[in-house]
This record gives structure tokens, sequence and C-alpha cells, in this order.
């Protein structure tokens, strides 16, 4: 395997880690935001998600 195979392999490898990096980010993302919305949950009752899911 010559070396600018191995170049393109491994700048490939970067580009995918980097797509699969962020999705790992915005997964961590929404899950803070939905323990954020879950503190305002339990102290008045009245957050937008909790009142939807009471309606279905």
């Amino acid at each position: 395997m010559s070396f600018k195979r191995r170049n393109s392999d491994w700048q490939a490898w970067g580009q995918h880690r980097r797509r699969a990096t962020k999705f790992m980010v915005k997964r961590n993302r929404e899950q803070a935001i939905a323990e954020y919305q879950a503190q305002f949950e339990d102290q008045d009752g009245k957050c937008r998600l909790k009142k939807e899911g009471n309606e279905k």
C-alpha cells in the first residue's frame, strides 16, 4: 500500500470521524435540553412538553 493511498484513507477517516462526532454532539445536546426542560417541569408543572403529553 502506497503512502498516497494511506493518506487518502486517513483523510476519509477524519471526515467520517468529524461527521460522527457532530452527530454525537447533537444527540448529547438534545439530551441536555431534555434534562433542562425536566427541571422546569419539576418546578412549576407548566412546561409545554408536559402540557402536550397530558392533552394526548
